[in-house]
């Protein structure tokens, strides 16, 4: 799957979890994750004023958005990173993205 159809995907299976919680948009990067294994980077953006959502409602998302990539036959794993307006990060590191246009944890 390419970027745009990855985040239709992530789109589609988000929204209805973290929409309520602020989720203003998602965004795809792919690239390879520390272990050198092909892998997707979905950057989940919450509006200002958004708090961070439970561990419960993150790893469900997480495991909703892994499936339904699953069921379109991809096979990377997706990482999720949370990105707050208000500058609040919820991932330790945020991905870089190298000249090759990988990004990487």
């Amino acid at each position: 799957m390419n970027p745009d159809q990855i985040a239709a995907v992530a789109e589609r299976v988000l929204r209805p979890r973290l929409g309520p919680l602020g989720l203003d948009r998602v965004a795809v990067a792919v690239g390879r994750d520390h272990d050198g294994d092909p892998a997707i980077f979905v950057h989940v953006h919450y509006g200002r004023g958004s708090a961070v959502p439970s561990g419960q409602m993150l790893s469900d998302a997480h495991g909703a958005l892994h499936e339904a990539l699953q069921a379109e036959g991809e096979e990377r794993f997706p990482y999720l990173d949370h990105r707050f307006s208000n500058d609040e990060e919820f991932d330790e590191a945020e991905a870089e993205v190298d000249q090759a246009g990988d990004a990487r944890p």
